[in-house]
């Protein structure tokens, strides 16, 4: 909210992290289901605002000045829920201070087969 140029690959840029942080710290259980679902209705109003800012028809398409009043309504829900929970802000932006780990890629399987045991082609009979 404190950029002057809103844009909404920012906002979307945002929800990401929001949505992998909240997933991770759910599988670590640092937070439980219903803080869970209590911030979910959070991340899809930010991918609404996105969305409105982004495919919408141009005389519904919202300014930035009106996305900037949508974000002012959310952030008051996002302190209720941190009022709700305490601590979720501190957990959700530990997340960010860590560097994403990459993944490995998963190794290809191969299983021998004795000579003696591959198929053969049969003959077609003529």
């Amino acid at each position: 909210m404190a950029k002057e140029k809103l844009t909404p690959e920012d906002i979307e840029k945002e929800v990401d992290f929001l949505q992998k942080a909240l997933h991770n710290a759910r599988k670590t259980e640092k937070i439980d289901i219903p803080t869970y679902l209590d911030v979910g209705p959070i991340t899809t109003s930010l991918r609404m605002i996105v969305s409105m800012m982004r495919h919408w028809k141009p005389e519904a398409r919202y300014s930035a000045e009106q996305a900037r009043d949508e974000l002012r309504k959310i952030y008051s829900r996002a302190l209720e829920v941190e009022q709700k929970y305490l601590g979720i802000n501190r957990i959700i932006e530990e997340y960010r201070r860590k560097p994403e780990k990459k993944r490995r890629r998963s190794r290809q399987v191969h299983f021998r087969v004795a000579k003696h045991r591959k198929r053969r082609q049969k003959k077609p009979l003529a």
